[in-house]
């Protein structure tokens, strides 16, 4: 068995009280034709089918970016749901893909893949059901606009107090709205926040998140860290 081959980890807080959720979200190789989704040891979804030229082991890290991305910005699970299109069954929340179903995993399960793919939302939901969920409401304008926009920058990121426990983030001159992925470089932890405002930071700085974003990115030990911020997080 191979060891993991692609690991998040998501931390959310909130400032007004003390609980914190912690979430180990990876992906792994059982075999060569074996991939596995696996959140905080449960195991959500073994991959056995080639879909799209992605072997097992990719679909799983796609799988894993896609859930971790999506917890970042407020995942809800109840809203995760099944969706059959171009031959296949998915999990979609909105028109975002989170899985693929491939035929070989549905006999195997000696099951429909209709059917495998609601098993699949419901592990999903049971290990997601108490996480807290952000307020803040991204559109799939604003995912788009994002996307289109894409300059990825390298800098060093500082935090501010916030009214709301979001995921916020003010920047020199994205607009308002902008959904951006902030990887800490020094740990890899990598959470996404939405643009609140505009403001000149000092030289050296790219972008200064809202505290809860800054925990969850390993920033409260340091107060200040180099960073890498994209618009594509997706």
């Amino acid at each position: 068995m191979r060891y993991l081959i692609y690991i998040f980890i998501v931390t959310l807080f909130s400032i007004n009280t003390a609980f914190s959720y912690n979430l180990n979200v990876y992906s792994r190789n059982v075999k060569d034709d074996i991939g596995e989704v696996v959140i905080n040891n449960n195991i959500i979804m073994r991959l056995y089918d080639t879909i799209d030229k992605q072997d097992p082991a990719i679909r799983a890290e796609k799988m894993v970016q896609r859930i971790t991305q999506l917890i970042a910005i407020g995942l809800n699970p109840y809203n995760i749901k099944v969706k059959y299109t171009d031959g296949y069954y998915h999990g979609v929340i909105g028109n975002r893909k989170l899985f693929t179903v491939g035929r070989k995993e549905a006999a195997i399960n000696q099951t429909t893949e209709d059917m495998l793919a609601i098993e699949w939302i419901e592990k999903l939901r049971a290990v997601l059901k108490n996480m807290p969920v952000s307020d803040v409401k991204i559109s799939e304008d604003e995912l788009q606009s994002s996307l289109a926009n894409n300059v990825p920058e390298t800098g060093y990121a500082s935090s501010f107090e916030a009214d709301s426990n979001d995921f916020l983030g003010v920047h020199p001159s994205l607009p308002v709205g902008t959904i951006v992925r902030v990887k800490n470089i020094h740990n890899s932890w990598s959470i996404v926040v939405k643009i609140i405002g505009n403001k000149v930071l000092p030289a050296g700085r790219v972008i200064t998140v809202s505290q809860t974003a800054a925990k969850a990115l390993g920033l409260a030990q340091t107060g200040l860290s180099k960073v890498l911020i994209s618009t594509a997080v997706y």
